[in-house]
Formats: structure tokens, C-alpha cells, sequence
């Protein structure tokens, strides 16, 4: 563990002391717990999600065109140089930061930032990503599943088991649902179209 690594983790835990519990921490709530509350919650993806920065914003519709397209590839491009420049380490630690939040703006990160992972690299985040999704939820589920559907080679097995009762999984990709629509945007978006 690095020297940031450590402080980070000790500002963390003294957030934890505060708080009692971590996963009812919003960035809206850290501003009033330390200055560096960002980079204390979310590690290497905490400047992205800063105030001033809403390109995750546009994640939630990648098919934004004019300034909302501006956006969307600035908001892309700030996620790759987070990747190219940060260890396996810490990047796996920075996207579980973002996973064990309650808010959803983090959750629509985490899901860019898996799918532009090398295909190893991803499938450490399933089981975090299915446990997201049955014990906690998530206002961005269409695209938690989403992204599930491209990484998880048993997506429809472990789907059946948690979500027959409200669609089957044959159903879920119809050309007029969400999830369908955003991984397919995804992946135009990682083969660079």
C-alpha cells in the first residue's frame, strides 16, 4: 500500500468513526466531514466526481448528441486517462469504492469504468455487481444489468435466479428497453464509433 493509499484509508475510517455506518455516506453528506471528500469515498475516481464535474451525468444517455455529446466524450476521456494511469489495484478498489455507495451518480461510473476494463479485469466485479443489485438496488439498474449482460458469461442463469419474477431474461433485451439500448451504446462506445 502506497503513502495516498494509506491516508486515504485512515481518512476513511475517521468518516466511519463519525458516521458509524460508510454505506449511508453521499458526496452531499462528506462535504461537511473532511475536505477531501471525494478522494476519501471514491479513491481515484473522487476528482471526477467533484462538483464541478457532471460528465457522469451523460452516462445516463449515451446517445448525446451537440453539448451533451461534448460532455459525454469529455466524461469518457477523463474515465480513460483514471484507467491508464492507476494500478489494477487501485482502479479494482476505486470502482468497489464507487459499488458500496447509495447513490446512483456513482453507480453509472462504475459501470463505464468496468466495461472499459480488459475482459479479466471485469470479471472480478461480478459478484459485487449481482450483490449490488439484490441487496441494495440501484436507481441505475438497467445499466448495472447492462453491463452484467456483457461480462457475465452465466448473465442469464444468475438472472433467472433473482429476476424471473419480474422479467424473463430473453424479455429484458427487447429493442425498445433500456438495457438494451445502453449496452449496445456501450459497446459503440469502447470500439471507438
Amino acid at each position: 500500500m502506497d503513502k495516498e493509499e494509506e491516508i486515504l484509508d485512515e481518512i476513511e475510517g475517521a468518516v466511519n468513526e463519525r458516521t458509524n455506518e460508510v454505506d449511508e455516506l453521499t458526496p452531499w453528506k462528506l462535504i461537511k466531514l473532511t475536505p477531501n471528500r471525494f478522494r476519501c469515498m471514491f479513491g481515484i475516481f473522487g476528482g471526477f466526481l467533484a462538483p464541478v464535474s457532471i460528465h457522469y451525468i451523460r452516462f445516463l444517455n449515451l446517445y448525446s448528441v451537440g453539448e451533451a455529446g461534448e460532455d459525454l466524450k469529455k466524461g469518457l476521456k477523463k474515465i480513460d486517462r483514471i484507467l491508464e494511469k492507476k494500478s489494477t489495484r487501485k482502479i479494482q478498489k476505486g470502482i468497489e469504492r464507487l459499488l458500496k455507495a447509495i447513490d446512483w451518480r456513482v453507480h453509472i461510473v462504475a459501470c463505464v469504468a468496468i466495461t472499459k476494463l480488459e475482459k479479466t479485469d471485469q470479471q472480478l466485479f461480478i459478484p459485487i455487481l449481482w450483490q449490488k443489485l439484490r441487496k441494495d438496488g440501484s436507481w441505475v439498474e438497467p445499466q448495472l444489468l447492462a453491463v452484467l449482460s456483457l461480462i457475465d458469461h452465466n448473465f442469464s442463469i444468475n438472472y433467472e435466479k433473482f429476476y424471473s419474477y419480474k422479467i424473463s431474461a430473453a424479455e429484458l433485451f427487447q429493442p425498445d428497453s433500456i438495457e438494451r439500448g445502453w449496452r449496445e451504446q456501450i459497446l459503440l462506445l469502447n470500439r471507438g464509433e
